[in-house]
């Protein structure tokens, strides 16, 4: 059997949202990579809920790109970074990527990493818990 049962190791808790954290299926699915036109997005099929990749947005990716060139991007609620990625991709001069989950944020950076695009001066990412941003000057 190549996943564990659902009924013994399930990670879905009361609260977890309200921490930032994922909701995970507690099956041990392996992440692999796919290819959107010339970028490589991580996805995973059976860890989350959310496979990484919403499928009925590459209309939408592929318009960021093209608008993308010498633009400052921001993506709230970036997910695994997508259109971070895209907007990237198309020559963005810089993009900040801001999600509450730190797991989101990792895979966000993956899938910059996946297009060699994981330049930390270009383009920020930030984690944000209850509405502040851990890149907020501190005191203020």
């Amino acid at each position: 059997m190549p996943y564990p049962d659902r009924s013994s190791s399930s990670s879905i808790g009361a609260g977890s949202a309200a921490r930032g954290d994922t909701v995970k299926t507690g099956l041990a699915a392996p992440s692999f990579t796919v290819r959107e036109r010339a970028l490589r997005f991580e996805v995973n099929l059976g860890r989350y809920l959310g496979t990484g990749l919403f499928l009925d947005h590459r209309e939408t990716r592929r318009l960021v790109a093209d608008m993308a060139e010498g633009r400052s991007f921001l993506n709230l609620f970036a997910y695994t970074g997508s259109f971070t990625v895209c907007a990237a991709a198309g020559g963005a001069r810089r993009t900040v990527t801001v999600d509450l989950s730190r797991t989101y944020q990792d895979w966000s950076r993956r899938n910059l990493r996946h297009n060699r695009l994981n330049d930390a001066a270009r383009h920020r990412l930030v984690h944000t818990v209850a509405g502040c941003s851990s890149a907020s000057p501190k005191g203020g």
